[in-house]
């Protein structure tokens, strides 16, 4: 019994030596952790995405102002023009299509998307060893080039070129 008095009184003389170096009760209130904050390029990217959902909604007016948004945040990014060249090929601005897809690859060189919507954009324009030549470069990650690349074909009567890539 005299073990257990000595273990209990241990066991206070602990907790009151901690309590007192401690003093829990003196300490200032924790503030929470700040909300995290958005940068302007996360920020016009989620324009950005938001502008591509609407397009592919059929929304062009909407596609555009959310694009706006994004460029008036980050005029640098790279989605900015591909997004504008998809809204000008739809509205039939091929010309303007394209020069948005020339500045997105001058942001990013070698992008496929960015390829293959310019190829689509010569296509229309009549510029069709130009479109072959993009299309060809962006086949490898962005398949439906292929088509892009077939039509191409087929107006440069390269007719054989045109069926082998129709068929594939």
């Amino acid at each position: 019994m005299k073990r257990l008095w000595i273990i209990v009184g241990g066991f206070a003389a602990g907790v009151a030596l901690m309590l007192g170096f401690m003093q829990p009760w003196k300490r200032p209130p924790r503030r929470p952790a700040p909300a995290p904050q958005t940068d302007d390029r996360t920020r016009a990217l989620e324009h950005a995405s938001q502008a591509l959902a609407s397009l592919k909604a059929g929304d062009l007016m909407e596609a555009q102002a959310r694009l706006s948004k994004a460029a008036s945040l980050d005029p640098d990014l790279f989605e900015i023009p591909l997004y504008q060249g998809h809204i000008e090929m739809l509205a039939g601005g091929h010309s303007a299509a394209r020069r948005s897809y020339d500045e997105a690859l001058k942001r990013r060189p070698g992008d496929a998307k960015a390829l293959a919507g310019r190829a689509a954009a010569r296509f229309e324009l009549r510029e069709y060893a130009g479109a072959i030549e993009d299309a060809t470069a962006a086949i490898a990650t962005e398949p439906d080039a292929l088509f892009t690349r077939a039509a191409a074909y087929g107006a440069l009567e390269r007719n054989e070129e045109s069926v082998r890539d129709w068929t594939a």
